[in-house]
């Protein structure tokens, strides 16, 4: 009888542990700080892709609080590695956005460059005519 105690037990600690290893992810895991508690009327293009991500990221942890056990630890998984997908495309695209910004900015630094005397208005065109009577 000693013998089944302890192996029940041992085996309740094991489950114990194993249920204690399942974290639940949270929002705050996933989005950057200054877009957590973005609401429906923000305006800006990031600040809507970060509140219906965090409506999509609810949904779909709604729909783990149900299960327990390992249905529930790969539940959250899943809603981790499509979280982490997400962010990964957000990373992409927004480096390639930031390249694009740099070009651009660069473009228009070669652009003034070429075409300084104009970008200062009167005073560039004063300077400009006095530069040619000499």
């Amino acid at each position: 009888m000693k013998k089944y105690i302890i192996c029940f037990v041992i085996f309740s600690s094991f489950c114990l542990n194993a249920l204690a290893e399942i974290k639940t992810p949270e929002w705050s895991d996933f989005c950057p700080e200054e877009y957590l508690k973005v609401k429906r009327d923000d305006l800006g293009k990031n600040e809507s892709y970060w509140y219906a991500r965090r409506i999509q990221f609810k949904s779909e942890m709604n729909a783990c609080k149900d299960l327990e056990g390992r249905e529930l630890k790969s539940c959250y998984d899943d809603v981790i590695s499509k979280e982490e997908e997400k962010n990964s495309k957000w990373g992409s695209m927004s480096n390639a956005v930031g390249e694009a910004l740099e070009r651009g900015r660069e473009n228009s630094q070669v652009y003034s460059q070429d075409y300084n005397p104009m970008m200062y208005g009167v005073t560039g065109l004063i300077n400009s005519i006095q530069q040619m009577q000499y």
